[in-house]
């Protein structure tokens, strides 16, 4: 064995969209992603992407799906664009080191996505593996 004096660190990834991060990691794994891949976020880039998130769910009403489970998958899509937003606007407090303005409001979002989250997962999966997916939404 020979020592190269190479430092290998593992992390685990998340998946990889921007709003995931958000929605998913702590504040300090949040932190320790940006400082280990040199991220520079640009918060004005988010105001933008809200516009396109609530434009979609203005639209999600008027979707004509011509299947079985329609009802269920407008159900799917509002939660993921409430996720998108949720997300977004959470990177953007975490980017400016800004703690929620409302704590009591933003544990209300995140207990009503874990409550989309748990009907949606049960109606398409069994009930194995819900929990954990469920606890990596943050505040």
């Amino acid at each position: 064995s020979m020592n190269t004096g190479l430092t290998i660190r593992t992390i685990r990834m998340h998946n990889g969209t921007a709003y995931s991060y958000g929605l998913t990691l702590s504040e300090e794994k949040f932190n320790q992603y940006r400082k280990l891949l040199n991220l520079q976020i640009d918060t004005k880039s988010v105001k933008p992407v809200l516009k396109e998130i609530a434009r979609l769910e203005k639209q999600l009403p008027k979707l004509t799906i011509g299947l079985p489970d329609a009802q269920l998958i407008q159900q799917e899509y509002a939660y993921a664009l409430a996720a998108m937003r949720y997300g977004m606007q959470r990177i953007e407090r975490l980017a400016k080191g800004q703690a929620p303005a409302d704590p009591i409001a933003t544990r209300k979002i995140v207990n009503q996505l874990k409550a989309a989250h748990k009907k949606i997962w049960l109606a398409r999966n069994r009930p194995g593996g819900r929990e954990e997916s469920a606890s990596n939404i943050r505040s």
